[in-house]
């Protein structure tokens, strides 16, 4: 027999809370509220120094801190400098092969458009040419 599994309802008895009892369906905004106290709370229990001594300590430790960022982003610069040196080296090829290209289709588009040019040229030149053989073909009719 095979089982059916029910759609959650809520305690009102309705597939979407509709009777608006916080009771009922309690709410989202109530949840994340007590998490946050009750986290708030124990955060205070457990924490072993007060709020001065946590600063105090913060400035002690600053230069420490600051001088060992100085070091990390060395090491980093250090690390990433080769694969920069080839990133780079990938880009100005890629450059270089840009330019060829753009120096062919620019050397191409001027041979082509000087090709139109003469095919113009011989256009009108042989235009010319009809329209006199025709014009003469005509006056030589009328006679």
């Amino acid at each position: 027999m095979a089982r059916k599994t029910e759609a959650k309802t809520c305690d009102c008895g309705g597939p979407e809370c509709k009777c608006g009892s916080k009771a009922c369906c309690g709410g989202l905004f109530a949840g994340l509220l007590t998490g946050a106290i009750a986290g708030g709370a124990v955060a205070l229990l457990f924490t072993p120094l007060k709020g001065e001594e946590i600063r105090q300590k913060g400035k002690e430790r600053a230069p420490e801190l600051w001088e060992r960022r100085g070091t990390l982003v060395e090491e980093a610069r250090m690390k990433s400098a080769p694969a920069v040196d080839r990133a780079l080296g990938v880009v100005e090829g890629l450059r270089r092969r840009v330019v060829s290209v753009y120096s062919e289709i620019r050397l191409r588009m001027r041979e082509a458009v000087e090709e139109g040019r003469e095919g113009i040229v011989e256009g009108e030149e042989e235009a010319r040419g009809r329209y006199l053989l025709m014009t003469k073909r005509h006056q030589h009719r009328r006679r």
